[in-house]
């Protein structure tokens, strides 16, 4: 080997070690490795932080404050009981932890106040393609009595994401809860009525109702004419929100293809319990914009005449075309 290829070869490790210290703020010693936060469980009674090695001291605080049990330590894992909480509220935590070692790491972020008496709901009539007159809204039933402190209903379409929470009121069950999604309604709708300030909702997109925005889902809505778009919406919503659902997701097989919908052709939720979640559930019917905030008139909207039936003609000839979902151009 030639020695001057070796003694240059040297010196380049040599100055290539001295020039990584130096960009590492000339600390030649070696520093231990903060505490990385693996996982996040906000449970019924607990609060779980799980880190990626052992730790030696841990301490929490809220705002508000004072609402969760001084924390216990097993070995990774920092565990806090919940006491009694503002139902449905945000809650801010700062958690620090400390490990063998002296290494100390700060943890922020937020979870919601547990509400024992949580209403369960169910969407029951969208309106996706309103005008000026009778805009884009959204009819939930209350199928079990509670509160709604914590609920909240979330928009996902391509590019964009909303989210409305409901205020802190006590709901009975057969009740019906109207969104108008728009900051009004030109005329007036019977039963509870909110606004949700949005520009409405869009050709394509999904509807999640959460128990709360760290809970999960209890009903869900897909629609759109980009069939490969609007299911990704699915796979978006779910990474962006790991916790609206565990195993299934709220919605199963395709999205409703919108053909046909208008401002007076409304998508009505069947009263059938057997089906599964999803676009079997559902069916496009002619309501002449008397059904939101009421119970639903199953009216079958038949697309291929390209006119809705009335009462009276659907009656005569029960047709089973008007419950089978329009299903996209192949």
């Amino acid at each position: 080997m030639n020695p001057l290829y070796a003694t240059t070869k040297s010196c380049s490790r040599v100055c290539l070690f001295f020039l990584s210290t130096l960009l590492l703020g000339c600390q030649v010693f070696a520093t231990a490795a903060p505490a990385r936060l693996l996982d996040f469980q906000s449970e019924e009674r607990t609060l779980g932080f799980t880190f990626d090695h052992p730790l030696k001291s841990a301490h929490m605080t809220t705002e508000p404050p004072d609402l969760l049990s001084p924390a216990i330590l097993q070995g990774n894992r920092v565990s806090l009981k919940r006491q009694v909480e503002p139902p449905g509220q945000e809650i801010r935590y700062s958690l620090e932890v400390q490990d063998a070692q002296g290494t100390v790491t700060g943890i922020q972020g937020s979870y919601w106040g547990l509400n024992p008496r949580v209403a369960l709901l169910r969407l029951s009539e969208i309106r996706t393609a309103g005008n000026s007159r009778n805009p884009d809204a959204l009819e939930l039933e209350v199928v079990k009595a509670g509160s709604l402190a914590g609920l909240c209903l979330d928009l996902t379409s391509p590019g964009r994401f909303e989210r409305f929470s409901f205020p802190e009121q006590d709901v009975q069950a057969g009740q019906f809860l109207v969104l108008v999604a728009g900051p009004r309604c030109p005329s007036p709708l019977p039963g509870k009525v909110f606004f949700w300030a949005i520009p409405g909702l869009t050709n394509q997109g999904l509807l999640v109702l959460r128990t709360a925005p760290d809970k999960g889902s209890q009903d869900a809505f897909l629609w759109g004419k980009d069939l490969k778009r609007a299911t990704s919406l699915l796979q978006a919503y779910h990474h962006r929100e790991p916790r609206a659902w565990t195993s299934q997701a709220p919605w199963t097989g395709p999205p409703w293809w919108p053909e046909g919908a208008t401002a007076t052709r409304t998508w009505c939720r069947l009263k059938e319990s057997a089906s599964p979640a999803g676009v079997s559930q559902w069916l496009l019917v002619n309501n002449g914009c008397q059904t939101l905030g009421r119970a639903n008139r199953l009216i079958p909207y038949e697309e291929s005449p390209g006119k809705s039936l009335s009462a009276k003609d659907a009656k005569k000839k029960k047709t089973k075309k008007g419950r089978v979902p329009p299903q996209a151009p192949k």
